[in-house]
């Protein structure tokens, strides 16, 4: 099936690429260099996405490896967008392909802004985090490191018994981790050390051994495992 011929503007092929890295190429009618370049462009937003959103803030050498690939990226977006330009003024005219309607396009911008979305939403965008205190002990002692998912609840409601970590509201910048014991509308109350929820006292065995000291300069304390 034939689709006639018709000029390439360079401009148009550079500002393709602006919009999407390889677009401007799929419109210069080189679709096997456009999806080599997608390629690319996605596993780089894979892995700076990763290590953005996990550990940077708390290892230099992660941050360090991320800024030297977020460089690299930007050249090589550059570079993708110039290749565009050149590439319809070398071309002049084109053989079109099945693939050059306006459409196509659109639809392919589409589905990477969808794609860039659902990454941001996967479970490896994380919050690394090493715990300076025994607040959370037995469950968590003092020098763990463990990380949090930040948009969990975003696709999953609470639920009694969660580890969440959040940040007070009073612009203080502090985190804080601690176990999740009411859902909005519960009733809580501590009478006489036992833990009450809507009115009914949670279950609560003695562990065995369950005296312990946590640190050199605390009183001993005995464990228990409560049950909502």
């Amino acid at each position: 099936m034939a689709y006639g011929f018709k000029a390439r503007k360079p401009i148009g092929a550079a500002l393709l690429s602006l919009m999407l890295p390889g677009l401007g190429q799929l419109y210069n009618g080189t679709g096997r260099w456009a999806a080599i370049i997608f390629a690319i462009c996605l596993a780089e937003f894979l892995v700076i996405n990763v290590l953005l959103s996990s550990t940077a803030i708390h290892s230099m050498a992660t941050f360090v490896v991320a800024t030297v690939l977020v460089l690299l990226a930007l050249a090589f977006y550059v570079f993708v967008i110039i290749d565009a330009y050149r590439g319809a003024r070398r071309i002049g005219e084109l053989d079109l392909r099945r693939y050059n309607r306006w459409y196509v396009y659109v639809g392919l911008v589409i589905v990477a802004n969808a794609v860039a979305v659902a990454v941001d939403f996967m479970p490896f965008d994380a919050r690394a985090y090493s715990l300076p205190s025994w607040s959370m002990y037995p469950t968590l002692h003092a020098g763990d490191r463990f990380v949090s998912a930040p948009h969990a609840y975003v696709s999953n409601a609470p639920e009694r018994g969660d580890l969440v970590v959040f940040e007070l509201p009073d612009g203080s910048g502090a985190t804080y981790v601690k176990r999740l014991m009411g859902l909005p509308g519960d009733q809580l109350q501590i009478q006489n050390g036992l833990l009450r929820l809507n009115d009914e006292s949670a279950t609560r065995v003695e562990l065995t051994r369950s005296t312990l000291y946590f640190s050199p300069d605390a009183e001993p304390g005995t464990v228990y495992q409560e049950t909502l």
